[in-house]
């Protein structure tokens, strides 16, 4: 009986028990207490501490309820079982069950019970979602326990009772899973029920995306706007994205290097970079499991039905099931931390663009401000298409070494024929990768021109018409178009030739015609292995795999490097001229009174001021634009009521003479200062220095306070209603909005347009004319209630 259960074999380490014992289909307990239980208890005893120091850090996120008392009752019971369980041993080590491992094994659950109930004391009360350590270690401990519990209940009657017990401590082990499993979204206390719904998930949920659930039931039943879509984590809010970047690349030594930029966000974000790199090596090991299941498949099917094999089949089915299933969830795992890294990446970029865009020289005539649009874009889908394709880079050639050992296992030398094949790829892809990253390069380049015009072009549509120059200009508009397209064509060629190289050199059609012809030569000739029924699936279906991980290097190379020169267009733009602050605020003026007859009487003060100081602007007759100040006053003013004072010289380049040339000119309280002069001699360039955003004015700009209210030539609208944009990000107030109202003049044309104050501007203003665009952009002056209000009219 007891050769029959395997008893002698059960103190070796096998870890096969051998053909006879318990049907010739199972591990030896020694095996299995080694190998499968003994390494998972050491790594949760090793990392338990330090987890429960972290958690036992944080405050009481949880509100008290029966949950976390039916998981601590549930992991008692699992304790007293586990001790009873040693108890058992102890009473009868004589028992076949019984080997060297049995008592340190125990032991040691033991100690992880006693460690699960102080961590799920912890994790229950101070975390938002389901602890990670304790869900991963109890499923974990359940799947590599199910071998165990077979061998003993197939060892006999005669352990019955141990059987019986460890049976029940798996059957506890599982409701302790279930319960940690459960997400405490409803527990939380009132101030953290608002938080995003991704910081509530657990790894089960994460694992099997069960959380996308209710957003597609959502959406199958109802059209889905933004509003459904689920919130994110702070750390990938773009404010945290932006600020964490921006550090990095100020800090950066040396922003001029060919991958600075790069070096910047990896050196930032390196948790989101390496993320898919454990995914994507489960994802390597599942794949490549299956040629093994296919041989032994191959093999089973070639030998007779009796009981041992029957046994092998149905443990097949198992491996079979467990390959694919694992390859499902680490293939989305990888997709979604991919996906993760490049949402990461999309975030910080376009948010370090912006922020650059408002710091840029925009007075520079080589400023395209348009051009961020591009970049904002096209550059950025192209740098997030690199990053989804990254790890395909030394994950494919990993694929191809595993692959090329496990030809050579089956075919031997006959393995020199695929890589052969797929070295001349590789070398081809990385020919053609360059140059069609460049060309991709040229064509962003092209189509940020195109758009940068036709932004100009559409922003300017009825001035075109008046002036008669729509054909004209929808021909130039064309003419970009047929230059863009002309510049893609060299991209599409090589990209063409990169995927008829593909097609020419097709794996998994020359692959295995070349490779099966030389195995088959070799193997007549007496020179290598023979080529037999189970080789030849084995490796036909190693070809085949093999074809994936070429495919996706042929497809990647080109990608990264077209990432790479959008990267360094980027870093370019970011490396650009920037607008140093000239201003000097000398005090801060203390806010207004927010009671409305107050601030009516400051309007009705700044409107009609006792003094008229007029700056005029001429030419001097060297043909160079200089600044004449000739301040005409009633009366003198103490240098207190001085608010601003500019001095200086300003010129576009420092070879040239200076357009703006100021000895003094000084702005006082409770006046309306007017500058005048023809087109063309400087009023804005001069509006602009006042503001600091000419960083090549040379001297002095004072002023005593910091908040300047500006109604540029050209105002800016966004396409909301008139009330929207009036009212801007604050609360709305009645008798405000009725004083600004009046004090920019729009009670009339609220009146004249049929929908009122909710009308929309249109897109740059197109559906207002000039004189209401101007109205609309003064409410920037008067609904801050800003003291000092700089307001150019042209």
């Amino acid at each position: 009986m007891q050769s029959l259960n395997g008893s002698s074999v059960d103190t070796s380490f096998g870890p096969w028990a051998g053909p006879v014992a318990r049907g010739g289909f199972d591990f030896t307990l020694l095996f299995e207490e080694s190998v499968l239980s003994i390494p998972i208890q050491c790594l949760f005893l090793l990392f338990m501490p330090l987890r429960a120091w972290q958690i036992a850090q944080d405050d009481y996120k949880v509100l008290p309820g029966f949950h976390q008392p039916a998981k601590i009752a549930t992991l008692a019971a699992l304790l007293i079982t586990n001790v009873a369980f040693l108890v058992l041993y102890c009473l009868n080590s004589n028992q076949i069950t019984h080997t060297v491992a049995s008592w340190p094994s125990q032991s040691l659950v033991i100690a992880s019970c006693v460690g699960l109930i102080i961590l799920s004391w912890l994790e229950h009360a101070r975390s938002f979602n389901p602890a990670f350590m304790t869900v991963t270690y109890l499923f974990f401990s359940i799947l590599l326990d199910l071998p165990r519990s077979r061998t003993l209940w197939m060892l006999g009657s005669s352990t019955d009772g141990i059987a019986i017990l460890f049976t029940i401590t798996m059957i506890l082990r599982v409701a302790a899973l279930v319960l940690e499993s459960l997400e405490k979204r409803r527990l939380l206390v009132p101030r953290y029920r608002r938080i995003a719904v991704p910081m509530t998930r657990g790894p089960i949920n994460n694992a099997l995306f069960f959380w996308l659930i209710p957003l597609f039931q959502k959406g199958y039943s109802s059209i889905l706007v933004l509003g459904d879509l689920f919130t994110f984590e702070p750390e990938l809010e773009s404010e945290y994205l932006y600020k964490a970047l921006a550090e990095t690349w100020e800090n950066t030594p040396n922003k001029t290097s060919a991958a600075a930029l790069c070096n910047a966000w990896f050196r930032t974000f390196p948790a989101h970079v390496l993320a898919p790199v454990i995914p994507k090596i489960l994802v390597i090991a599942f794949t490549y499991a299956q040629p093994y299941l296919i041989d032994s498949a191959v093999r089973i099917a070639a030998t007779p039905q009796t009981q041992p094999y029957n046994n092998y089949a149905y443990g097949l089915i198992g491996g079979f099931v467990l390959a694919y299933a694992g390859l499902a969830i680490v293939t989305g795992q990888y997709t979604w931390r991919l996906s993760v890294a490049a949402t990461v990446l999309r975030g910080s970029f376009i948010s370090l663009i912006y922020q650059e865009l408002l710091r840029a020289e925009v007075m520079t005539p080589d400023m395209k401000p348009a051009a961020a649009l591009t970049m904002m874009n096209t550059d950025i889908e192209t740098i997030v298409a690199g990053v989804h394709h990254i790890h395909e880079l030394w994950g494919s050639v990993a694929e191809i070494i595993v692959a090329e050992y496990l030809i050579y296992h089956q075919l031997g030398a006959a393995c020199a024929m695929p890589i052969s094949l797929a070295v001349v790829l590789l070398f081809a892809s990385m020919f053609l990768a360059v140059p069609t990253g460049k060309a991709q390069a040229a064509w962003i380049q092209a189509s940020e021109n195109r758009v940068t015009a036709t932004s100009g072009i559409l922003g300017s549509m009825k001035w075109l018409k008046f002036s008669g120059l729509t054909q004209t200009v929808f021909e130039t508009m064309r003419q970009l178009r047929l230059t863009e397209l002309s510049v893609s064509l060299k991209f599409r060629k090589l990209l063409g030739r990169s995927l008829l190289l593909h097609l020419v050199i097709f794996m998994p059609i020359w692959a295995p015609i070349l490779t099966f012809s030389v195995a088959a030569g070799l193997s007549k000739d007496g020179k290598d292995k023979s080529l037999t029924l189970s080789s030849a699936f084995t490796s036909l279906s190693v070809l085949l795999l093999m074809s994936t991980p070429l495919s996706a290097i042929i497809s990647a190379l080109p990608t990264v490097t077209a990432a790479f020169e959008s990267c360094r267009r980027v870093q370019g733009y970011l490396t650009s001229d920037k607008r140093w602050d000239l201003q000097d605020p000398q005090s801060e003026l203390d806010g207004v009174n927010e009671d409305v007859d107050d601030d009516k009487r400051d309007l009705e003060a700044a409107v009609y001021p006792p003094v008229l100081p007029v700056l005029e602007l001429g030419r001097a007759f060297d043909s160079v634009q200089e600044l004449d100040v000739i301040l005409r006053e009633d009366r003198d003013l103490d240098n207190d009521d001085i608010v601003a004072s500019v001095r200086g010289q300003f010129a576009w380049t420092p070879d040239q003479l200076p357009i703006l040339n100021i000895s003094q000119w000084d702005i006082h309280r409770g006046q309306l200062n007017i500058v005048l002069g023809p087109v063309g001699c400087g009023k804005s360039t001069l509006m602009k220095c006042l503001l600091g955003e000419i960083s090549q004015f040379r001297g002095d700009i004072w002023t005593g306070y910091t908040g300047i209210a500006y109604c540029d030539q050209k105002p800016w609208l966004p396409n909301e209603p008139v009330r929207s944009v009036i009212v801007g990000d604050g609360n709305f107030d009645s008798r405000w909005y009725r004083i600004v109202i009046d004090a920019c003049a729009l009670e009339r044309d609220i009146q004249l347009w049929p929908e009122g104050d909710q009308t929309l501007p249109g897109t740059q203003g197109v559906s207002m004319s000039g004189g209401q665009k101007q109205r609309i952009s003064n409410r920037l002056t008067i609904r801050e209630k800003a003291l000092a209000r700089t307001v150019y009219r042209p």
